[in-house]
Parts: structure tokens; sequence; C-alpha cells
């Protein structure tokens, strides 16, 4: 007799980049980058100045961001550039921001969150 697989898979090929991608948009400081970028790219200094957290958490969150194709890193001397990636679609508004994520294997996401009042 063969054993069964007890681990639940999930019909959508992307389940796991899906499940990250919500993971990372339910961090304060993912949503702080995504925000910053959609204004402009930018590159890890000027996220750090401008969003006043640390450097080591500003690049841990691009890392991750770029791992699930929410951002690009552009190659410009002397530093790298970010800028958000052309399968991200972003409309920040004064109280909410809504994102949606076009995975490459034709997966969508769409998430749309309050802002955080200081």
């Amino acid at each position: 007799m063969s054993k069964r697989s007890t681990r639940w898979r999930s019909p959508i090929p992307e389940a796991d980049l899906l499940r990250a991608i919500l993971r990372l948009l339910a961090h304060e400081p993912s949503r702080d980058i995504i925000r910053r970028l959609t204004q402009q790219p930018a590159d890890v200094p000027t996220l750090v100045k401008h969003l006043g957290r640390p450097s080591s958490t500003i690049r841990a969150n691009l890392n991750r961001l770029a791992e699930c194709h929410i951002v690009e890193a552009a190659p410009v001397k002397p530093r790298r550039l970010y800028r958000l990636a052309e399968t991200v679609t972003v409309h920040d508004r004064p109280k909410t921001i809504r994102v949606t994520v076009r995975t490459p294997g034709g997966s969508a996401i769409a998430i749309k969150m309050l802002h955080r009042v200081r």
C-alpha cells in the first residue's frame, strides 16, 4: 500500500509565490517602499532618508520584494536604482492603497489596504 501525501496542494501552480506576496504586503516597511517607488525610482540611501527606517530593514524588504517580482533593480553606477516592476499596479489614495501584482505564470493578486494613521 502506498502512502498518500498529507500535504494539501493548491490548484494554483504559483500558490507559494502568491502567499509570499501576501505576507510581504502585510508588513508596513514593504508598503512604504512600494508607496515611495510609485513616485520615482530610488536607491537605498534615498529610501532610508525618506522613510526614516534603518538601511538593513530597507535592504531586506527590497530583496524580498525583488524575489516576488514586485520590484526590479536597475544597475546604475555607482548605486542600484530600484523601481516597481511592470507587472505591478499601485493606486495610492489618501486613505487606502491598492496593489495588483501579476505573477510570471499568469496568476494575479489584488490587495486593498487602509493606510496607518500616525
